[in-house]
């Protein structure tokens, strides 16, 4: 084994794993190839996606892939995956999304599963368990994840005559009350569902 890899911050923590995972990995399984830089760094998810990269044409100053990684996990094994999997993308310019040339050099580095949201396999979390033992764990902890409000989408109205529904706004639905007409049929069999 060989000795610790000193790390100062989670983005120094990921840009360390990088390498890694970009010279024993990704550089010596696969034929993919890139001189683009790639910066990497954690960013909160507005979704549950652990991680994005975006195509250079996104960064127009130097041409470099951007890669974030969730902010809410602190599993170490779990972030050096999900960063593999977004390595192979920046490797790629993100030109074939999750197609053959992406399952390929994924497969050929031990993720697996569905490629829109892989997982490592036996010997890469071994591989990756390695990484986290010379690394330590990455020095963050989890953000909880806080589901984005739905607005419009919670506050619905139906009536029971015609079948019209729609959504509405918090701030409409407090002063609509349930047998109010409805704007189609003009029924008074609608009622109001609110978050």
């Amino acid at each position: 084994m060989e000795s610790k890899i000193n790390t100062t911050t989670r983005e120094d923590w990921l840009n360390k794993a990088a390498l890694l995972i970009r010279a024993e990995l990704i550089d010596t399984r696969t034929t993919l190839t890139t001189d683009r830089p790639i910066r990497i760094s954690l960013s909160p998810m507005a979704s549950k996606n652990l991680g994005a990269c975006y195509p250079s044409s996104r960064s127009p100053a130097d041409h470099a892939n951007e890669i974030t990684i969730t902010m809410h996990s602190n599993d170490s094994v779990l972030i050096l995956a999900t960063l593999a999997h977004e390595l192979i993308h920046a490797y790629d310019d993100c030109v074939n999304k999750h197609g053959p040339v992406f399952r390929a050099a994924a497969l050929a580095i031990g993720l697996q599963g569905k490629m829109t949201a892989t997982t490592a396999g036996a010997e890469l979390t071994e591989t990756l368990s390695e990484y986290v033992e010379l690394l330590g764990e990455i020095p963050h902890h989890a953000l909880t994840h806080i589901p984005k409000d739905k607005g419009r989408n919670g506050n619905k109205i139906e009536c029971h005559s015609c079948g019209f529904k729609a959504n509405t706004s918090a701030k409409w639905a407090l002063q609509i009350s349930d047998g109010f007409e409805c704007p189609v049929c003009q029924s008074s069999d609608t009622s109001l569902f609110m978050k």
